[in-house]
């Protein structure tokens, strides 16, 4: 399969977008949230972990949409420090 990583920040819906760079709007949908802790070679680890035990012990079903990460630099001031913390965005019915 194939997808689609993009990073970005929030803005407002009228700004305009600079030359080189598009905007994308995320659709309002439903989200199971999970944290992952460590280093991000791990995120990984985390990811299957959500999707093959997370979401099904939480009675939880994924549904299409768009998966997102959010990084806050107060929580993760270094990606490979083992106290760095990223949120995990996975779309649920």
């Amino acid at each position: 399969g194939k997808f689609r990583y993009l990073a970005g920040v929030r803005v407002a819906e009228d700004a305009p977008v600079p030359a080189g760079m598009t905007s994308w709007v995320v659709p309002a949908q439903k989200y199971a949230i999970f944290v992952h802790r460590g280093p991000y070679k791990d995120m990984g680890n985390t990811i299957r972990e959500v999707y093959e035990k997370g979401l099904p012990e939480n009675g939880l079903t994924t549904v299409e949409g768009i998966d997102l990460e959010r990084y806050e630099f107060a929580r993760c001031p270094m990606p490979d420090g083992p106290e760095s913390e990223v949120d995990l965005y996975a779309p649920v019915a």
